[in-house]
This record gives structure tokens, sequence and C-alpha cells, in this order.
């Protein structure tokens, strides 16, 4: 962004340089599994809480903000409990965490 803000604007992507706007900011709205980024600047939301509040945003800038809080995650032993669980198959036992609902 820095080094060519005119870049989408010019490819008529954008209506304005990147530079124009108050906000900037990178989103991914992930279906599914998602391989989760180890940094600040990136936020990730569920395609279905992004869909949702977006319906009932006031602003997409305030919409982002509220969303990088990521008060829309559950919350363990409020939303879903997690145990480890041993299962055997040809006699050999693994045990894993098992993510369970809680209603």
């Amino acid at each position: 962004m820095a080094n060519n803000p005119s870049f989408l604007s010019e490819r008529g992507r954008l209506a304005h340089r990147l530079d124009d706007y108050a906000q900037v900011a990178y989103l991914v709205v992930a279906r599914d599994q998602f391989l989760w980024p180890d940094t600040p600047d990136l936020i990730v939301v569920d395609y279905e809480v992004f869909k949702e509040r977006l319906i009932g945003a006031d602003s997409l800038s305030e919409l982002i903000g509220r969303l990088g809080t990521y008060d829309w995650m559950p919350v363990e032993n409020t939303h879903f409990s997690v145990r480890f669980e041993p299962r055997t198959a040809n006699g050999v036992t693994v045990e894993s965490e098992i993510f369970y609902r809680i209603p």
C-alpha cells in the first residue's frame, strides 16, 4: 500500500487512492477451516458471523473494529467444553481432544 497507493484505483477497483481512506484493514472471511495467522494486523472472522454482523452494521469501519475484538468467538466452558478421550483401534490407543457444544 505505501509503495503504490493508487494501484487499485488506477485499475478501477477502488474509487480513491488507498491513502485517501481513513482506515485500511485486512480482513479474512473464512468458511470451514483456516490456518490462524500469528499477526495482530489481520482479522479472521467466520463467514456466518461476518454475514450476520454486516446486515446490522452502520459502517464497515465500525464493523471491522468490532470483529477485531473477537467477542463473537465461542468461550470454553460457556459455549463448548473440551475433554481428552481415548479411542482404540487394532490394539492402538490414541487420546485426543474432543470438543462438545454446550446447549
